[in-house]
């Protein structure tokens, strides 16, 4: 892979620690690097001749959240992998961030080795997660599931009848058409099914009841 030319982006607001990546790719050879900052808004307003093949992004950044800036992030370079570096391991934050289009999670401290190991691991599989986070992940999807299922069982027969014709994707006026009650009534279970289940809307409510198994 040291023969390929590899444009790369770094958003780390550590100077330190970003000034010692950029080195060790320069010299290492194969790796072009097309921006290098600490803050997101330096970038998003900048027009770049070349796209980064990667970029390497810090979860604390200067001016914002690196998570949060993801959908930003990938809407300005689609093609580009994000590989967040951070010290937090917290699996809800893991999850956010591949939702939100990130390619990788490599956890503080690391070795500039890892660093591009993680770009190989990426070409090959198309993603990278170290060892021990698959797991994380899948505990916490687990204990989710394990929620989900103790609070339809808290349903109501009618409640059930209705979270299943809106996992149907029906409308208020169907649901109430088939089963024979009025729309407000219909209103009514939905609001306290949104309550049960701590959503706002009937979006968020479709996706809980999407991602359940």
């Amino acid at each position: 892979m040291e023969n390929i030319l590899l444009n790369i982006g770094i958003l780390e607001d550590n100077l330190p620690l970003r000034e010692t990546i950029e080195q060790y790719l320069e010299l290492k050879g194969g790796y072009n690097i097309v921006f290098s900052t600490g803050r997101v808004g330096n970038i998003l307003k900048e027009n770049y001749y070349e796209v980064p093949d990667f970029i390497l992004l810090d979860e604390h950044l200067e001016d914002a959240s690196g998570i949060d800036e993801i959908k930003s992030i990938k809407k300005k370079f689609p093609e580009s992998n994000l590989i967040v570096i951070t010290g937090d391991d917290n699996p809800k934050l893991i999850m956010k961030a591949l939702e939100n289009g990130a390619s990788g999670y490599l956890y503080k401290p690391f070795t500039l080795a890892q660093v591009v190991d993680v770009f190989k691991e990426v070409i090959i599989n198309g993603s990278f997660l170290q060892p021990g986070t698959t797991t994380k992940l899948i505990n916490m999807l687990n204990k989710k599931k394990e929620t989900d299922d103790l609070v339809f069982d808290k349903l109501t027969k009618k409640e059930k009848e209705i979270v299943g014709h809106i996992s149907k994707g029906l409308s208020y006026k169907e649901i109430a058409d088939t089963l024979g009650i009025t729309f407000f009534t219909v209103n009514h279970h939905i609001k306290n099914i949104y309550l049960k289940y701590d959503v706002n809307s009937a979006g968020q409510l479709i996706f809980k009841l999407n991602n359940k198994n």
